[in-house]
């Protein structure tokens, strides 16, 4: 399956790439795009891969440039885009749910919540399920709980699907029964 990641055209005019070298041009593009990075813009991202991207030895240097602009956040080979969930975040509480598998991957940090606490700020806490389904299990270190529990964090937020069955399963999609009138019901028509 495909997955797509938005770049924004602004992104051209934006005054602190317009300052980047071809290099780092290179680097930023990669890290937002490679496939290693998870759909909320994290990933392990060590320097050895992003010197096979951009053909030198100054990938070490570029990230740690990238992490003093404040662009990314890093802990040993754990990368996150700062931003990345600002222009690339979910549609839905079901589109979380399809990403949480490859976030449950990610190594426990506690970079995890420096990005909550800069999203909270930058996104003004919504919307609310991205934070409590994804963002506050992360930053509290709960990283292979995240799908066991997600329909249960999110739901002060948003009612659960029902009806819905695991895949492999046997059994159909329940119809929602039917509404039935009662004797007194009728009677008191």
């Amino acid at each position: 399956m495909a997955r797509y990641r938005k770049i924004d055209p602004r992104i051209w005019g934006d005054e602190r790439f317009s300052t980047f070298s071809v290099t780092e041009k290179l680097a930023w593009i990669g890290l937002l795009t490679h496939p290693v990075m998870t759909p909320m813009g994290a990933g392990i991202f060590p320097p050895s891969l992003l010197d096979s991207l951009i053909g030198e030895g100054s990938s070490e240097r570029i990230l740690e440039g990238f992490k003093e602009a404040s662009l990314i956040l890093r802990d040993n080979h754990l990368v996150i885009v700062k931003n990345f969930l600002i222009y690339n975040r979910p549609d839905n509480p079901n589109q979380l749910n399809g990403w949480i598998e490859w976030c449950e991957e990610l190594p426990r940090s506690p970079i995890f919540k420096a990005l909550e606490v800069y999203l909270q700020e930058a996104m003004d806490g919504h919307p609310p399920w991205l934070f409590a389904g994804l963002l506050a299990p992360l930053a509290e270190q709960k990283n292979k709980a995240l799908k066991s529990k997600y329909w249960d964090r999110i739901s002060e937020y948003i009612d659960r699907p029902q009806g819905r069955i695991k895949k492999g399963s046997k059994e159909r999609i329940q119809e929602p029964p039917k509404m039935v009138r009662t004797n007194q019901e009728q009677e008191q028509e």
